[in-house]
């Protein structure tokens, strides 16, 4: 769904914007927004969150390609978190890169293919699939361009 997509990017986006400096319309120095922790996490029983993303499959799942895990709160929740050890700014730009194609072509983010109305692909097509494996797969994917990345470098 597009609720989906759009959460998501925005996600992503809060996070990317503290790596961007901000143009000082005052003429000052560009600055960086500041590190917000906040921006990265979220908890799985947000009403709000789990109708757009939680609800939707392979939205968790993309979450945790991008580098987020998810941990335990102390009322016994859970929710998504990205470490500042675990953040890979390339990762992050991809991922967002992702999310427009998704958008552009009318695809939704789920546990099997991408197809462009967003339904499963047909039987036999060795892409269906569930989230876990799906995950490894794109984890496996994106960790072979950051190392090219950073070969190229």
């Amino acid at each position: 769904p597009k609720a989906c997509i759009s959460t998501l990017t925005k996600m992503l986006g809060n996070i990317l914007s503290e790596y961007e400096p901000m143009v000082d319309i005052d003429g000052g120095s560009p600055s960086k927004k500041p590190y917000n922790p906040k921006s990265r996490s979220v908890k799985l029983t947000n009403k709000v969150f789990h109708a757009r993303v939680g609800s939707v499959a392979g939205g968790i799942a993309f979450l945790e390609v991008c580098g987020f895990k998810k941990s335990p709160t102390g009322g016994g929740g859970q929710l998504v978190k990205l470490s500042k050890e675990d953040e890979n700014v390339n990762l992050l730009r991809e991922g967002q890169l992702a999310l427009g194609i998704f958008a552009k072509n009318g695809m939704k983010v789920g546990s099997t293919a991408c197809t462009p109305d967003g339904s499963a692909p047909a039987a036999g097509s060795g892409n269906v699939g569930n989230d876990d494996a799906e995950r490894k797969r794109l984890e496996s994917e994106q960790k072979t361009k950051a190392e090219a990345t950073a070969a190229a470098a």
